[in-house]
């Protein structure tokens, strides 16, 4: 028996072998079963809801006519409306397989959609050029596109389930484009939000194997990641991915990365004192990675008159901020390095006296609209189709032809804002990982 300034410790060892050895072989059993961690996180549950609310009102076969029966395949129209005006229809609390689209299989554009491009997060809090932490971004950018192509940050892209990576399905890639809790937030990943997130188990981040030839991610080792949040990216197969929002909130990083010439930019995150940090936070990455300088614009007057009738919504961000200001959108041209010039429209949700009665209603008696915290997930009717109604107002202000005339001559309804003109980009030439529109075409 062992003794320590005369105290048994014999007793205390035989307990913690007790206690260390079964634990100890049961993590080297179970060490490869990674998916235990997915299928015991949130995920499964966000993705079944979100799949059943936005995918299932697309998919048809909930959709049954006269005779009771679905359309038989997904291209066939939809049963003619009966006379009584009540269709027929599976609801949504049902489960239903087809609601789900293999990502593989998922090419809006080959059927006149768009090229449908979903942001995440790949958590990394350790540089991996040296094992340092990473103090400030903590995560790269993964941009997942059609047929499940991925670009991860600037590099090319790939085609990942061709390359062996785990294919998961349309709402699964939702799911996490959305999975804003998690024990990895990106740049506001910390030690202790990490534990509290995971012993919570408010866990909607996930660990998709990439299929790199890189060492493997054991279950310990993913569980004592969510616990401490040290991620290491992709220096290892599994990435443990999260909210896109975690590395770049607006989405249009990947657009200005392959230099469109025209981003509509709907800027919706809860930002109640509209101090625009995520347009900020974009604005700043654009200018360290891609090179890109915003240059900001503002309605022409006409012979010393106000400016023309359709662009009388148009003004500077601090416009923007002022109450009840009927100024809702932002023009920026974009300074590409090695291109032409580009727009960007910014659409900030606000509101003023000539919009719809019920809407002003509803901010009356629901001030933070339309800036709400994104922290509510559950709407009612009211405040779902207050924010549809804000959304169609709002749309109704940039009709085709308006767009098109920006487009073909913006100097000529617009000037350079007061103190917003950074100096252009220098010219940069070289290599860009590839294009949205090669992925547009593959396989057409």
């Amino acid at each position: 028996m062992l003794f320590r300034s005369g105290v048994a410790l014999g007793a205390a060892a035989r307990a913690w072998a007790l206690l260390a050895v079964p634990l100890g072989l049961y993590l080297l059993g179970t060490r490869g079963q990674l998916e235990f961690l997915n299928a015991s996180s949130l995920h499964t549950f966000y993705r079944a809801r979100l799949t059943r609310a936005y995918l299932g009102a697309g998919n048809r076969a909930r959709f049954k006519g006269p005779d009771g029966q679905p359309p038989r395949h997904a291209h066939d129209e939809l049963p003619e409306e009966p006379a009584d005006g009540q269709r027929v229809l599976r609801q949504v609390d049902e489960v239903h397989g087809g609601d789900e689209v293999p990502m593989t299989a998922y090419a809006p554009h080959r059927h006149g959609g768009p090229v449908h491009l979903m942001g995440c997060c790949i958590n990394q809090t350790r540089d991996p050029r040296g094992g340092l932490y990473n103090r400030d971004r903590r995560g790269l950018p993964l941009t997942v596109g059609p047929q499940q192509q991925v670009r991860v940050g600037l590099g090319p892209w790939q085609a990942s389930a061709e390359q062996g990576a785990a294919d998961l399905q349309l709402g699964q890639w939702m799911a996490i484009s959305g999975a804003a809790f998690s024990p990895g937030l990106g740049s506001a990943t910390r030690g202790g939000l990490s534990v509290l997130a995971t012993l919570a188990g408010v866990r909607l981040g996930y660990w998709w194997n990439s299929a790199r030839p890189t060492p493997a991610v054991s279950k310990p080792e993913g569980l004592l990641a969510e616990l401490t949040g040290r991620f290491c990216g992709t220096e290892r197969r599994q990435w443990f991915l999260s909210d896109g929002g975690h590395a770049e909130n607006t989405g249009a990083y990947a657009l200005l990365a392959e230099r469109c010439q025209l981003v509509l930019l709907a800027d919706c995150g809860a930002d109640p004192e509209y101090r625009f940090e995520d347009l900020e936070n974009l604005m700043r990455r654009a200018r360290i990675d891609l090179k890109v300088h915003f240059e900001a614009l503002q309605p022409r007057e006409v012979d010393g008159q106000a400016p023309d009738a359709r662009w009388r919504h148009f003004g500077t961000l601090e416009q923007l901020r002022q109450p009840n200001s009927t100024r809702c959108l932002a023009l920026f041209r974009l300074h590409y390095p090695d291109q032409r010039p580009g727009l960007l429209v910014l659409v900030k949700p606000s509101l003023w006296d000539a919009m719809p009665v019920d809407l002003l209603n509803y901010h009356a008696q629901n001030p933070s609209f339309p800036q709400q915290s994104t922290m509510d997930q559950f709407f009612d009717e009211a405040q779902w189709e207050s924010y549809h109604l804000l959304g169609r107002e709002l749309g109704a202000l940039l009709p085709g032809a308006a767009l098109e005339g920006l487009v073909d001559a913006p100097d000529t309804h617009f000037v350079r804002a007061e103190g917003g003109s950074p100096d252009p980009a220098p010219a940069v030439t070289g290599p860009r990982g590839g294009s949205l529109m090669e992925i547009g075409r593959a396989h057409v």
